[in-house]
């Protein structure tokens, strides 16, 4: 990503965290300030460098894999039918990366977990149990319990 403003604006880096619910993002080793850890009369203490959180929609940007200047992405489907992000720039396809598609939405890595015998399996979830049909819920269940109806409604006008 590019930073867009603050005291490292232009500079380019690598998102290292998200936080979704707040739309932030922290960017290795930029939009940084330092703090004192243990610091009294008698200890000098510790100089820290503490990233700060960037707003996602306004102060970064993702780079376009062409040319690597900022730009907007817009999400698309491809001719696979996956989503994929595009650079409206120059319209190539912005890959996402491997470690944010591995992991869920708890931070745990799809990849290390272990199948517990209290989990739903995957031959449950993908099983289909509702086929949709083109009929009104009185017609569904006329025809599920075998009720035929031949009668015609009045007509009905409005006026």
């Amino acid at each position: 990503v590019q930073i867009l403003k603050g005291i490292d604006k232009g500079k380019q880096g690598v998102v290292c965290w998200l936080i979704k619910e707040r739309n932030w993002c922290y960017v290795e080793g930029l939009n940084c300030f330092y703090r004192w850890l243990n610091r009294s009369a008698n200890n000098p203490g510790l100089l820290t460098k503490v990233e700060k959180p960037l707003l996602v929609t306004t102060e970064v940007s993702l780079l376009d894999p062409s040319d690597m200047q900022p730009t907007g992405v817009e999400w698309r489907y491809d001719a696979d039918g996956n989503r994929v992000r595009v650079s409206l720039r120059s319209g190539r396809i912005i890959p996402m990366p491997r470690k944010a598609l591995d992991e869920a939405e708890d931070y745990v890595d799809k990849n290390d977990y272990i199948e517990q015998i209290w989990d739903t399996k995957e031959k449950e979830l993908t099983k289909v149990t509702f086929q949709p049909v083109a009929s009104s819920f009185e017609q569904d269940i006329m025809n599920s319990m075998g009720i035929k109806e031949d009668r015609k409604r009045a007509p009905k006008f409005y006026y």
